[in-house]
């Protein structure tokens, strides 16, 4: 097939499908065979611009999401990893582990380590951890969290050492 000018032609043959231009080909569909058994790849090349709201590649269980906001990988029904203008999170396949690595463009960033939910380690500016400090504050902190029979939580500064015990 080809434009009525005859500049551009899309040809459909038992190779897939070439889209050329002025007798140059930009874009190719095809297939690829894998090693010397029956399985097949499909093979896409394109030159130029490539315009799409979003991707999805999938291979077995494992998924891949790609967004102008974030990239996100997810075995099975879990998502592993997740990066987005705002950061970093990667989380073991049970669900039970994470780590966060933050950089909002609001609020106050930081290092976050995650069991089960709860947070046992945590490093960023102090903000991040107690109210009323503006986000602009320079100081560092360090949240240690312990969820065993008798919960507490240790903040660490530069300056002072406070536990926090549940009643």
């Amino acid at each position: 097939m080809a434009s009525a000018d005859g500049r551009q032609v899309m040809v459909l043959s038992s190779r897939g499908i070439e889209l050329s231009d002025k007798g140059n080909m930009f874009g190719q569909i095809g297939f690829e065979t894998i090693g010397d058994g029956e399985e097949q790849d499909i093979l896409i090349k394109l030159s130029g611009q490539i315009s799409a709201t979003r991707v999805f590649v999938e291979e077995e269980k494992n998924r891949l999401s790609l967004r102008a906001t974030r990239v996100a990988f997810a075995e099975g029904f879990t998502q592993r990893a997740m990066f987005t203008p705002d950061g970093v999170s990667l989380q073991a396949p049970t669900g039970h582990s994470q780590i966060i690595l933050a950089t909002p463009s609001q609020g106050v960033g930081g290092l976050d380590f995650v069991e089960d939910g709860k947070l046992i380690l945590g490093l960023g500016p102090l903000a991040k951890f107690r109210a009323g400090i503006p986000c602009g504050a320079i100081g560092g902190a360090i949240h240690i969290g312990d969820f065993g029979p008798d919960p507490k939580t240790r903040l660490l500064t530069a300056s002072e050492s406070e536990l926090q015990t549940t009643p």
